[in-house]
């Protein structure tokens, strides 16, 4: 567990470690949000896929009781094969500018990244990362809220990095901000509802004809935000 922890502006030195890191965070993330029951009833595609594939087997073997037991696994197999394509699609899909994250928030134009550094086991790590970036002249989006960091107590550092890239957006003039997320935990949902986030609507990934991951998009207005005032006085300067 860190003790004091740092919220600073991302460093160049800090790119191989952070781009690790939110990689593998998201590529463990996808398998815990994917929704199976969804995979099978709503995806057209899919049930065409297994279509075709049943007609095939009956053709070939032509028993009834076997294609029976035959189809929940062609179901399966149609589930892993398209979990394997999105992972490798993950890249492209929500981390392609980690791979040059000081290109990506080049300036307060176009936004600003930070991390949490913490000791952890006599160290000093990179503990948790936030991104801001401009959508449009009002709105802002939050990339890549991450915190390395098992102990619930400190729950705090994610507060910290939503606080700091908050005060920001308000500094920057945008008048919303969002949050595109999988999902989020009991405790953040309520930090995140302290705040003023709220539901703006739902969708999943990769696209509308693959239901692969449901994304929900939180929003809240800049003038809205209630951020605490003596976190907010920590992590207001860059």
């Amino acid at each position: 567990m860190p003790g004091t922890v740092v919220i600073r502006p991302f460093e160049r030195s800090d790119g191989k470690d952070v781009e690790f890191r939110l990689r593998m965070a998201w590529r463990m993330e996808i398998p815990k949000k994917f929704n199976l029951t969804q995979v099978i009833a709503e995806q057209p595609l899919g049930h065409a896929i297994v279509a075709i594939c049943v007609g095939i087997f009956y053709i070939f073997f032509r028993e009834l009781g076997t294609l029976c037991l035959a189809i929940p696994g062609f179901y399966i197999a149609l589930y892993m094969v398209v979990l394997i394509l999105f992972l490798f699609q993950a890249d492209d899909l929500l981390l392609k500018e980690l791979s040059d994250i000081p290109s990506s928030y080049k300036s307060p134009e176009s936004g600003h990244f930070w991390v949490a550094e913490g000791e952890v086991d006599g160290n000093t790590e990179v503990v948790g990362t936030v991104g801001l970036l401009r959508k449009s002249e009002h709105l802002a989006q939050l990339r890549h809220l991450n915190v390395i960091i098992h102990q619930e107590e400190d729950r705090s550092v994610t507060k910290q990095l939503l606080y700091r890239s908050l005060n920001y957006a308000k500094s920057q003039g945008f008048s919303e901000v969002e949050l595109l997320t999988a999902g989020v935990d009991i405790p953040l949902a309520k930090v995140l509802d302290r705040i003023g986030f709220h539901p703006k609507g739902k969708f999943y990934m990769p696209s509308k004809h693959l239901y692969i991951l449901p994304m929900q998009t939180l929003h809240v207005k800049v003038e809205d935000m209630k951020l605490d005032d003596e976190v907010s006085s920590r992590t207001k300067s860059d």
